[in-house]
């Protein structure tokens, strides 16, 4: 599998002002897709890709917590897919077509990639419980 390519988007630019500053340095890093990335979902074995230009946060994982699930590690491929189905509530085939995706749907989704990808079923497991139990209301602010 090839990774995606990501560049983290920049926070700070010369005309934020220094509230502004201290305002973003608490804020989560975003990052963008620099090409599209297309990954074979695991099970029905779709062909889905999710477009150059998106942009995520990998896995909103609190910090207390990273040194079990860090955000750019275990879940980095789930948590792309995730983000955009999140975002979106599909994802897109290769072929254009869009799959509709429930909260629920999206949230498995993101354990058995990172399962797939990873081979570590109790990362996967704490993935999942942790946006079932949180992740109502990122769901809720669809684009």
């Amino acid at each position: 599998m090839r990774m995606p390519l990501v560049r983290p988007v920049e926070k700070f630019v010369e005309s934020d002002s220094k509230l502004h500053r201290i305002q973003k340095w608490f804020q989560r890093r975003q990052w963008k897709l620099e090409e599209p990335f297309e990954y074979t979902l695991p099970g029905d074995g779709d062909f889905i890709v999710i477009p150059a230009g998106f942009t995520f946060d990998f896995a909103s994982i609190p910090r207390l917590f990273w040194p079990i699930l860090h955000p750019v590690g275990l879940l980095l491929i789930g948590s792309i897919v995730h983000d955009y189905a999140y975002r979106y509530h599909y994802l897109k085939t290769t072929l254009g077509a869009k799959m509709r995706l429930d909260r629920k749907q999206a949230d498995r989704l993101l354990r058995e990639i990172t399962e797939a990808e990873t081979n570590i079923k109790i990362g996967s497991w704490l993935a999942w419980a942790a946006v079932r139990i949180g992740g109502r209301r990122p769901w809720s602010k669809k684009a």
